[in-house]
């Protein structure tokens, strides 16, 4: 997207460039995503499917507590608990990392020349491949309890359509607020667990 330099541009109109342009960079967003699976689980035989063993772990011991003391069916609670837990680990994920959008991009920020969106991108396609680890964990668990699964699931890519689109702006957003106010991410970060604990 170009624009015209010889009017002045708004902000409105410079924003929307630059949300353009990183989205455009998809090569450079998802290598950087990519890099960062990497060297957080580097040295590590099993990478991000340790996320999954501690989703299995926790689905486990949640779904037998909460079952038997809200006096529950497991094998209608638990493919619940399954599919909801693994979702909103995503949402509190890319809220309390979306804080750390461009902190944690300030040495890069300082020195490349590239659109300020391109960090958020990152951001999100990182959690969505994590994401895409632990939605192992859904099929197995529908197929154990024979969760019956019609034409409703093709909702679920509209979805993460939503989703995605959802953890961009919000990820710029606490950002920015982020980079002014340090603040911020600890007061996000408790609000999201508290939000997980009453759910």
């Amino acid at each position: 997207m170009s624009i015209d330099l010889s009017r002045p541009v708004s902000r409105t109109e410079a924003a929307w460039a630059d949300l353009v342009e990183g989205m455009s960079k998809s090569w450079m967003w998802s290598a950087m995503a990519m890099q960062d699976i990497k060297m957080r689980y580097r040295g590590s035989l099993l990478g991000p499917f340790w996320l999954t063993i501690s989703m299995v772990i926790m689905i486990a011991a949640m779904g037998v507590i909460y079952a038997r003391m809200f006096n529950m069916e497991i094998s209608r609670y638990l493919p619940f608990l399954t599919v909801g837990l693994v979702i909103w680990n995503f949402v509190s994920t890319v809220i309390n990392e979306g804080c750390e959008t461009f902190l944690s991009a300030r040495n890069i920020i300082t020195q490349v020349r590239m659109p300020y969106s391109v960090h958020a991108w990152r951001t999100v396609y990182r959690n969505l491949v994590v994401l895409a680890h632990n939605m192992v964990v859904v099929p197995v668990v529908l197929m154990i309890f024979s969760v019956p699964v019609g034409w409703t699931v093709l909702f679920i890519v509209p979805a993460l359509v939503i989703l995605t689109i959802n953890g961009i702006w919000v990820s710029i957003l606490l950002g920015m607020i982020s980079a002014r106010y340090r603040d911020v991410p600890p007061i996000i970060m408790n609000f999201v667990t508290v939000r997980r604990h009453k759910k």
